[in-house]
């Protein structure tokens, strides 16, 4: 990174409404959805600790604490409460009385990615950009709402009456920002990312860059993806869970700790969370949530 320092902090945002993968995301946030033998949130802080910050933060509204032990790291990750979702410029803007005037990494907890983002902060500072987001290409499934990215990768509004050309682009979930984006979040009162806090940075003159990748974005936040996205983290048995001797295991799944596959039962290309119990009958792609029991 050219010899510069790390970032002052990252901040995971876990406290998002939920409401495309309800029921599911009302006990728990998204973030705490398993991928491989670890979760959506473990995957996004293991992208995100590359970058060595200084300070490790995630908002909440539910399950703090579980949010809290879900960051493995030899650091102590501060929690930033919020008794409902306020939105993430809102969130981003309570840190900036304590931003001390560093780079912040700012990242959704909703989707998996392979964020190239060493490079990307390097290409953040060596174009003088205050906030840097990472776009790619969009989905092959999902209806998604795009960036303005001009051709010379520059991010501009929705309407801005420019002449040069523009494509949409999907947003990746990670932003690298300088402080004073997030002194225009509280200054202004942002709510949105993208409706609100961008179109404020811009009026204030600040430079606004895209960084593309190809790497491929797993949607964890919408109900009829989940099933399919976590398995393509690979079948993983956790050691905590029990399956009797003539239940059958076939095809991807995610079982998890404390879950009891009981004799008899099929468990193909599906998912069971913490806790759930399958106690006859069969699982067949889709989802078993958190303590959940399917038998008589």
């Amino acid at each position: 990174m050219n010899g510069d320092p790390p970032v002052e902090g990252a901040l995971l945002l876990t406290a998002g409404f939920g409401t495309r993968a309800e029921p599911f995301s009302i006990c728990r946030p998204k973030a705490l959805l398993p991928f491989g033998s670890g979760t959506v949130l473990s995957n996004v802080w293991s992208h995100t600790s590359q970058l060595h910050p200084r300070r490790l933060v995630a908002n909440a509204s539910r399950c703090p604490d579980l949010v809290l032990s879900g960051l493995s790291t030899d650091r102590s990750a501060e929690m930033m409460f919020e008794e409902r979702p306020l939105g993430a410029a809102t969130t981003m803007g309570r840190l900036a009385p304590t931003s001390r005037g560093g780079t912040w990494l700012v990242a959704n907890t909703d989707m998996v990615t392979t964020p190239p983002l060493v490079q990307m902060l390097d290409h953040h500072r060596n174009r003088g950009a205050h906030w840097t987001v990472l776009v790619g290409p969009f989905p092959p499934s999902g209806e998604y709402g795009g960036l303005r990215v001009r051709s010379d990768g520059r991010i501009r509004p929705d309407q801005d009456g420019t002449t040069t050309c523009c494509e949409q682009a999907h947003y990746l979930g990670y932003s690298i920002v300088e402080s004073m984006v997030l002194d225009i979040a509280r200054r202004r009162q942002c709510i949105g990312l993208f409706s609100d806090l961008l179109p404020a940075a811009l009026d204030e003159g600040l430079r606004l860059e895209s960084f593309y990748s190809d790497s491929r974005w797993l949607d964890m936040g919408r109900m009829s993806m989940i099933v399919t996205n976590v398995l393509e983290g690979g079948s993983f048995l956790h050691p905590g869970a029990f399956v009797a001797e003539n239940a059958v295991l076939e095809g991807r799944y995610n079982i998890g700790n404390r879950c009891r596959v009981m004799p008899g039962c099929l468990v193909r290309d599906a998912v069971m969370l913490e806790g759930s119990v399958l106690e006859e009958g069969k699982l067949e792609n889709e989802i078993l949530l958190w303590s959940c029991r399917r038998g008589p």
